[in-house]
């Protein structure tokens, strides 16, 4: 910038110094001199203003509270969002609680039934067994004396018949 000072003054002084050549308001001469002038203002206008402009103290207030309630609302957003997966992992886990249940009851219902239609169908076995069975046989013999410990002959009969399957 100095350099463009100094031209400045030295077209200024040749400008004042009248020679005999040549007349003091030359078109040339005025417009480099305007020239240099407009440069020099330009320059000037550009050092003025400054490059980061300064803010409001209060508006840096109002921004960090923004800045902060953004914040918290994000903090306050992701814990409900864990909270909804906790109680959505606990309501998951009811239902499986409950299908396990269901189908835990289901297979011993099934189970039992299977099991009375053993029954059934042993029960059945031994009442033809004791149709069929001589009294006087040997086992007919052996099977009234093995059938005292029991309260009915068709107890005795059924658990035979199973030790035998």
């Amino acid at each position: 910038m100095s350099s463009l000072d100094e031209q400045l003054q030295a077209l200024e002084q040749q400008h004042r110094q009248p020679t005999s050549s040549s007349s003091p308001s030359t078109p040339d001469l005025d417009d480099h001199l305007a020239a240099i002038a407009a440069q020099f203002q330009e320059k000037s206008q550009q050092e003025k203003t400054p490059t980061i402009p300064e803010q409001d103290p209060i508006a840096e207030m109002l921004e960090a509270l923004e800045q902060d309630s953004v914040t918290q609302q994000l903090k306050q957003s992701q814990n409900n969002q864990k909270i909804c997966h906790a109680i959505a992992d606990v309501i998951e886990k009811k239902r499986q609680t409950r299908i396990n249940t269901t189908h835990n009851a289901k297979a011993i219902a099934a189970a039992e039934k299977q099991k009375q239609a053993q029954q059934k169908r042993i029960r059945q076995k031994a009442e033809q067994w004791l149709q069929n069975l001589d009294p006087i046989s040997n086992e007919g013999m052996w099977f009234y004396e093995f059938a005292e410990t029991y309260e009915s002959r068709l107890d005795a009969a059924m658990d035979y018949l199973m030790a035998l399957e």
